[in-house]
Parts: C-alpha cells; sequence; structure tokens
C-alpha cells in the first residue's frame, strides 16, 4: 500500500479535533477493538501524528478513516441522545437513488434522509403558520362583525326606548287632555241647560253670567282643537248636531 500523503490524510482526519470534549478517549477505544494499539497520546494531534507514522502499513488507509469518522458521528448522536433507531423498509429504486445522493452530495445517506425529512417539515411548519394566521384572520374578521352587530342592535335598542317613552308621555297627555274635555263637555251641557231653562222661565242671566258662559265655551272648542292637533292616531271626525248655541244669543233671543 502507497503511503497517503500528509495533506490528504489531514484532510481525511478534519473530524478529530483538538477540545472535542471525549473525543480522544474514544478514539484509543475504538482503535482498539480494530487491533490498532497506539502509545496512549496525549492530544488529539499527537493521535494523528502516531496513525500517520504508524510502522505497520505506514498509515491507516482511506476506508478506516472514513469507517472511523463515520462511527464517530455516530457515537455523538447516541451521546446527544437525540437520535434513534429507525428500521424501515424501501424500494432498491429509492436506495439507489438515495445512495447517488449521498455520493453527489458527500454526504451519508443518514444525512440524506434527514435533510429531507427537515426540508418537508420546514415546509409543513410554514403551512401550518399559513392556516393558524388564516384561521386568526377569519376569527378576527368575525368578531369585528359581532362587534358591529352588537353596537348597532345597541344602538337601535336605544332608540326603540326612547321612542316608547316618547309615545307614553304623548299618551298619558292625551289621556289628560280627553278627561279634561269630558268634563267641560259635562259643565258646558249643564251650562246650556241652565241657559235654556231661563228662557223657558223667561229669567234673565246676569251680564256677568253670560260673559263666565261665553268664555266656557271659548274653551271647550280651544282645547277640542288642541287634543286633534296632539293626538297620534288619525280618525275621522263625529258628525256634529247642526246645534251649536251661543249663550249671548240664546240669552238675547
Amino acid at each position: 500500500m502507497q503511503p497517503t500523503p500528509h495533506s490528504d490524510f489531514e484532510q481525511q482526519v478534519k473530524f478529530l479535533k483538538e477540545g472535542e470534549k471525549g473525543q480522544l478517549s474514544w478514539a484509543i477505544s475504538y482503535l482498539g477493538r480494530k487491533g490498532i494499539y497506539l502509545e496512549v497520546p496525549s492530544s488529539i494531534t499527537a493521535l494523528k501524528n502516531q496513525l500517520y507514522s504508524r510502522p505497520y502499513n505506514n498509515g491507516l488507509s482511506e476506508s478506516q478513516i472514513k469507517k472511523m469518522g463515520l462511527a464517530w458521528n455516530a457515537y455523538r448522536r447516541r451521546k446527544s441522545n437525540t437520535s434513534s433507531m429507525l428500521n424501515v423498509t424501501i424500494s432498491d429504486r429509492h436506495i439507489k437513488k438515495l445512495k447517488d445522493m449521498a455520493a453527489f452530495g458527500r454526504k451519508t445517506k443518514i444525512q440524506i434522509v434527514e435533510e429531507l425529512i427537515d426540508d418537508n417539515y420546514k415546509h409543513l411548519k410554514n403551512q401550518k403558520e399559513k392556516e393558524l394566521q388564516a384561521r386568526m384572520q377569519k376569527k378576527s374578521d368575525k368578531d369585528d362583525v359581532n362587534e358591529r352587530i352588537k353596537k348597532a342592535t345597541n344602538k337601535l335598542q336605544h332608540e326603540v326606548q326612547s321612542l316608547t317613552r316618547k309615545v307614553n308621555e304623548q299618551h298619558i297627555k292625551i289621556s289628560s287632555l280627553q278627561k279634561l274635555i269630558e268634563q267641560m263637555k259635562l259643565n258646558s251641557s249643564m251650562l246650556f241647560e241652565i241657559i235654556e231653562k231661563s228662557k223657558e222661565n223667561q229669567a234673565n242671566l246676569t251680564e256677568r253670567q253670560l260673559i263666565d258662559a261665553t268664555m266656557l265655551y271659548v274653551t271647550i272648542l280651544n282645547s277640542q282643537s288642541s287634543f286633534s292637533e296632539t293626538s297620534l292616531h288619525t280618525s275621522s271626525p263625529k258628525h256634529r248636531s247642526n246645534y251649536s248655541p251661543d249663550p249671548l244669543r240664546s240669552q238675547s233671543s
């Protein structure tokens, strides 16, 4: 076997790094299991020097170094507790594609599978975020519509209450006017009855009595007019009698 040039060797063992926790003891144990025994090195640099200058086979072969690197990566994944075994069966066609992807990217098949999962998971996460945003926007729009409906309903209820209060006030006024007019009609009837009897008995009323009767008559007419204007319900007027006595004319006649 031709010795590996030192520059190429350094490139191949670049996974061996100073300061990598636990790597030195792992490398010594790994090489021992492979039947490669070294003087206990004090550092990764010393380990690499021993590997390169081994007199038994003029250094490790490229395939041995590659396997060692893969073993170190697998060890790190196990130690970090972030990796799990996945036993799956895939078609030969996909196995060939996976190998081609790994060779082209200078990566292991595991790394290619992990990258594919990461890429698809990223797409899935983005899709979930878009769906969440769409649901939140829909909820926001629904809440806005509900709030507008609530405000409009409250305003309408307030207007209805105000109108109802005004209608009730008008009903009270109308009722009071109706009672007043009925009382005036009664008083008017009594007054006219007195006037008629005074005529029959040829008893003349005093000037003061005639003035009071006339004022009462005018007041009744004004009250009837006011009632017609303030009434909320329009109704056809009842037929009035042609008899509309004037107290002064009645007395004078």
